[in-house]
Parts: C-alpha cells; sequence; structure tokens
C-alpha cells in the first residue's frame, strides 16, 4: 500500500471513529511516515494521539501562544530549538539549555510545553527524517528546579513523547550533568520506557567529546564547541516559527475542547 492509498484508507477508518476528530491530510501525513506503513500502528499511534493529548490538555495543549505571558515567562528561562543540520544518520536535533539559574518563576510543566510545541513545529514544514535526538543541557540544575520536579507532569509528558505523537525520538543526551542528575533520573525514570532508556546517554561536566560521536560538531551551537553560531540565533528561529503556528495551535486546541465538551 502506497503513502497516498494508506492516507485514503486511514480517513476512511477515522470517518467511522467517534473519538477521533476529522484531521487535516498534512498531519495525517506524519502519522502514515511515523508508522512505517503499517496500517494498524497508525491506528493505534492516533489514538494514543488523542488520547494522551486529552489527558494533558490542561498542562501540555491549552494556551500554546509562545508569546502569552507563561511562554514569554519560560523563553526568559531557557532557550529550545532545532538544528538546521541533521545527523549522518538523518535524525534532527533538538536542543534545549537555560540561560538563567532562577527558580522564582521556573514551572516544568511550562517548559515542557515549550518543549512540546517545539518538537511539533519540526515537524511542519520540513523533511520527515528517520527520528529525532534530543540534547538537554542541565549544566543548571540546581534543587530550585529539582524541588519543582512534578511526577505526574513527568508522566503525562513521557506517555505523549513515547505513545502519541508521530516521531521517534532516537536518542536523548543530558549533558553537562552535576550529581543531581541522579535525582532527576529517579524521578523520571518510572516514566520511561526500557528501550528509550537503553538510549538515553548522560554526559557530565567536561564530557562534552563524548557528544561528537553521535552528534557531530557541525550539528552543535558553538556554547557547545559546534560550527553553527551562537544558540541566540538558532533559538530566534525557532521562537519565529512557533510565532507563525499560532493559529493552528488554537485550532488544535479548539478540537481538543470539542471532545472535552462531548465526553
Amino acid at each position: 500500500m502506497s503513502d497516498d492509498q494508506m492516507l485514503v484508507a486511514l480517513k476512511e477508518w477515522i470517518s467511522e471513529q467517534a473519538e477521533i476528530p476529522e484531521t487535516p491530510d498534512s498531519d495525517l501525513r506524519l502519522f502514515v511516515h511515523s508508522s512505517g506503513g503499517d496500517m494498524e500502528a497508525a491506528k493505534r499511534l492516533l489514538l494514543n494521539f488523542y488520547t494522551h493529548r486529552l489527558s494533558a490538555y490542561d498542562n501540555l495543549f491549552k494556551d500554546r501562544d509562545v508569546d502569552n505571558d507563561e511562554m514569554t515567562s519560560i523563553r526568559s528561562l531557557y532557550q529550545t530549538f532545532m538544528s538546521p543540520k541533521t545527523t549522518p544518520e538523518g535524525y534532527r536535533i533538538m536542543i534545549t539549555h537555560a540561560v538563567s539559574t532562577e527558580t522564582k518563576h521556573y514551572d516544568m510543566m511550562s517548559q515542557m510545553k515549550y518543549f512540546v510545541m517545539t518538537l511539533e513545529g519540526s515537524l511542519i514544514d520540513e523533511d520527515l527524517g528517520p527520528g529525532h535526538v534530543i540534547v538537554f543541557d542541565i549544566s543548571t540544575l540546581n534543587t530550585g528546579h529539582i524541588m519543582k520536579l512534578s511526577p505526574g507532569g513527568i508522566k503525562k509528558t513521557s506517555n505523549y513523547l513515547q505513545e502519541g505523537i508521530p516521531l521517534k525520538i532516537q536518542n536523548v543526551f543530558l549533558v553537562n550533568a552535576s550529581p543531581l542528575v541522579d535525582i532527576l533520573m529517579k524521578t523520571a525514570k518510572p516514566f520511561i520506557n526500557m528501550d528509550l532508556l537503553k538510549r538515553t546517554f548522560i554526559y557530565k561536566t567536561g564530557d562534552i567529546d563524548k557528544l561528537y560521536e553521535r552528534v557531530p560538531k557541525d550539528c552543535l551551537p558553538e556554547e557547545y564547541g559546534g560550527e553553527l553560531g551562537p544558540s541566540a540565533a538558532l533559538n530566534d528561529v525557532n521562537t519565529t516559527k512557533l510565532r507563525r503556528l499560532k493559529d493552528k495551535f488554537a485550532q488544535e486546541e479548539a478540537t481538543l475542547k470539542t471532545l472535552i465538551e462531548r465526553s
């Protein structure tokens, strides 16, 4: 079955499912691609997509406006962006790091919302590769962040990223890690499947060279010894894209509201 044939079949199946709303063809193509042409896998992914979005609606999918007060606040603390280059294997690269150690105004779920918005934005108007790798720079992780960890929020975010979003997270890299990473992982580990845990790597401060073995320097900004220039410029590109996606995010929120009202 070709991708176009599978798209038609998927639309016919959706028309018979009360719990799945009409979904744009551009979005459905993501599910076709992510499922590798497996129709049953695409159906499961679509069901999980909406199930986990509804479960995490208040935390992750409501008020997704990059310029509202919540997002402006978290953007003052974190930069999150996509590398314009891919790994030799074709994986897209997302990088996130703090630009402040301040935790008074830090909110974990706001950070996760910003993170998910960026990941989803990377699927729009871009070449669809085999998956994504994520680089978390946790050099500024401190006890203030640890105190604000939410196991429930981690669970909802992890469920969506592992079972609902139409992309594969190939690797996660935690770089510039301090001993506090042990507390972070102890909190998150119950919600991460074993397969992804095996593909998660922790590099301590001073071990950035180990990252280059999997993510080449030409894919990284200068703060990590890379060749792409400053992170701030890449972050600006992402912010501009998220502004362009305001209407799409608002329409998706309206769709979820309708599903909630029906239930």
